[in-house]
């Protein structure tokens, strides 16, 4: 029987690195597997870019562990999952536990587990590994233990990460580059420059004052440049309306993510900054001659897992603005 690798994802982003790790490793025989959730519309716009280089892929309905646990034990899930001779998964969250859970039923033989990226969460992975994920109650250990457990006889040893990121030497990390070579090979014409926004003000590890301080600070260091402000999708109307009136600038609403959005319309960009966003990381590796910039925040709410961050970001010549 023919080896298959079975791709767990849900969000935009990891579609993008599920395309750049098919074509990276040759890969003939695949298996998608859209995780559904209570966010549709994320749902479509994993779908959309797969359909755009027809992929196929199938969904799956994860509620919860618990969910998750029952599905599997009665053999609930796709009839055709149960049937493949897997000898790679790529998982595109492995914080999650329903993740992790969800491909242990799937597992016949030893097969290489492949994190994708999901956001600069790699990059707290390398350093902290799931032990940056604070177990609040008995239920969450109990629940880790089960899944280690289980994926004890079936998982090789070594977890090995396809990453943006690439990690410092000194973290003894398995680890192959990705590229985004397929969104590099395109032709890109209008120049803009961006401000990626971020949701701290509305999780309060910034008051709306303080972070428009940093809008602040970056106009001033560019003062002839026209910002394209381009919106976390938790950052509120309210917000929104008082950095158009306040900055003068245009808002730029993504389709997908700013990635692909800037490569299906091919846009150049000038500079780029952004609050800790992957999208200033990937940027820079797609466009090496852009002038990219990341936010150095000292609030004692963010230095230290910014401070992880920002010295992997210098390592792709991404500058840190203070």
């Amino acid at each position: 029987m023919e080896r298959t690798s079975l791709f767990i994802i849900n969000t935009p982003f990891q579609a993008l690195c599920t395309i750049e790790a098919i074509k990276d490793y040759d890969i003939k025989n695949y298996y998608i597997a859209i995780v559904r959730n209570v966010n549709d519309k994320f749902n479509k716009k994993t779908e959309k870019i797969l359909n755009d280089f027809n992929i196929s892929f199938n969904f799956i309905f994860i509620k919860s562990f618990y969910d998750t646990l029952k599905k599997g034990i009665l053999r609930k899930f796709d009839s055709e999952l149960y049937n493949l001779n897997i000898d790679r998964i790529f998982v595109g969250d492995y914080y999650s536990d329903s993740f992790r859970l969800f491909i242990t039923f799937f597992i016949k033989n030893e097969v290489n587990i492949i994190l994708l990226d999901d956001g600069s969460a790699t990059i707290l992975l390398y350093k902290y590994g799931l032990s940056h994920i604070k177990l609040k109650s008995t239920n969450v250990i109990i629940k880790r233990k089960l899944i280690n457990f289980l994926m004890l006889f079936h998982t090789k040893k070594n977890i090995l990460f396809f990453s943006v990121f690439t990690p410092p030497n000194n973290y003894n990390i398995l680890f192959k580059k990705n590229s985004l070579t397929f969104l590099r090979n395109n032709k890109y014409n209008d120049k803009m420059s961006f401000i990626i926004g971020s949701k701290m003000s509305e999780t309060g590890k910034l008051s709306e004052n303080e972070y428009f301080n940093y809008l602040n600070k970056i106009k001033a260091r560019f003062p002839n440049e026209t910002f394209f402000y381009c919106p976390h999708r938790k950052e509120s109307t309210e917000k929104l309306n008082k950095i158009k009136v306040l900055f003068n600038f245009e808002i730029f609403n993504t389709e997908y993510t700013l990635e692909y959005d800037i490569y299906k319309k091919n846009i150049m960009p000038k500079i780029i900054v952004g609050f800790g966003s992957t999208a200033v990381y990937t940027l820079k590796i797609i466009f090496p001659n852009i002038d990219a910039y990341t936010i150095s925040f000292y609030n004692k709410k963010t230095y230290n897992v910014y401070k992880v961050l920002n010295d992997v970001y210098k390592e792709q010549g991404v500058k840190i603005l203070e």
